[in-house]
């Protein structure tokens, strides 16, 4: 129970639930055609004829956004280290709004992803470049989504932690998790590697529970669900731990790697010419699903533009790793919850609290 004094708290997250309820981020961001035009573009690629996808989104009209800017408005927050993270995340919730309120149109979220997510920094260019260019060869995929459950329920089971493992047909991703139900989801529709098998149980349980997990015994709950800062770390992290426990990829890496060059070249460039150049070093299916993830959020794929976003992974691997060679124990820092690298200084006398007290659980390869 909040204490009296923490009226502030309770009241902010009850308005952040109610706007990822009411405004829920996959299913306003995801085009309803997505599959028919990345499919007619493909065709018009292979074919040599240039064409770049017409997006269709979900109709927003019935979202009373007034009424959701007016509730964020009234939140007030403390001057105090949690204070100034909470008061990032009602600015995260106001351009979420904004967002969506502009979905289609290639300036406003153009900008808007910028202000919520910055810009790619153009200095990582050249190891992107290398990265993009790695020899690598082609896993056998063997395993089933079944399998890949029994060895992350085994994975969790280790950890002591009890989560639902769901499979699904009806989402994009391989894997992912969801804090809030704690239920691991695989697709269905997939089959796994051996290498697939041993970098996902890293990547997911071992950085994306585990951080959370830790999270979840901390005070606040953003400490489970994400700080602001927290995307660009979080699969940063993910990545370095595939790294330093034997699982990496190179595929992965590539295509990390497509994803940082193609939010670059999003400001001047169309879909098709962002598929171009990257098709020849990750292939087409998976160019155009880089470049679609990118020019996403757009109605027309051939004005200049896009939801930046998809730039924190490549670039979050590179910080993180530069963060924990320059000081070894910022790792464990990093697992005080799903926080940022730039959160540390701010939380360093409450994680400094929790270590003494070995109230951060580590990865266990």
């Amino acid at each position: 129970m909040q204490s009296k004094n923490e009226d502030w708290l309770i009241q902010a997250e009850k308005v952040f639930d109610r706007i990822d309820k009411e405004v829920s981020f996959n299913k306003y961001i995801m085009p309803v055609n997505l599959r028919e035009e990345n499919n007619k573009f493909k065709e018009n690629y292979v074919s040599q004829k240039l064409y770049n996808p017409k997006y269709i989104y979900r109709d927003t009209s019935d979202i009373d956004f007034e009424v959701l800017y007016k509730k964020l408005n009234e939140l007030y927050f403390p001057c105090s280290a949690i204070g100034k993270i909470y008061e990032e995340e009602k600015n995260v919730k106001y351009y979420s709004l904004k967002l969506f309120e502009n979905i289609g149109k290639e300036d406003m979220v153009t900008n808007i992803g910028n202000k919520m997510h910055g810009i790619p920094n153009k200095s990582y260019i050249k190891k992107a470049e290398e990265f993009l260019n790695l020899a690598s060869k082609e896993e056998v995929k063997e395993y089933t989504a079944e399998e890949l459950s029994e060895r992350v329920g085994k994975c969790l089971e280790a950890y002591g932690f009890q989560w639902e493992i769901n499979i699904s047909c009806e989402m994009p991703a391989k894997v992912s998790v969801n804090p809030v139900k704690k239920i691991v989801y695989i697709n269905g529709n997939q089959k796994f590697s051996k290498g697939d098998i041993g970098r996902l149980c890293v990547h997911e349980i071992s950085t994306h529970v585990l951080r959370m997990e830790n999270g979840a015994c901390r005070k606040y709950e953003i400490f489970k669900n994400g700080t602001p800062n927290s995307l660009a770390t979080e699969e940063g992290l993910a990545l370095y731990n595939e790294e330093i426990s034997g699982n990496m990829n190179a595929d992965m890496l590539k295509l990390y790697a497509a994803r940082f060059i193609s939010a670059i070249n999003m400001s001047n460039m169309t879909f098709y010419e962002m598929v171009k150049e990257i098709e020849p070093h990750i292939g087409l299916d998976n160019a155009i699903y880089v470049v679609a993830r990118i020019k996403i959020g757009l109605e027309d794929t051939s004005k200049p533009g896009g939801f930046v976003r998809d730039y924190v992974y490549f670039q979050g691997y590179v910080d993180v790793k530069n963060a924990i060679e320059k000081d070894r124990a910022v790792y464990e820092k990093l697992y005080y919850g799903s926080i940022g690298l730039e959160d540390i200084n701010e939380l360093e006398e409450d994680i400094q609290k929790a270590i003494i007290s070995k109230k951060i659980i580590l990865p266990n390869y």
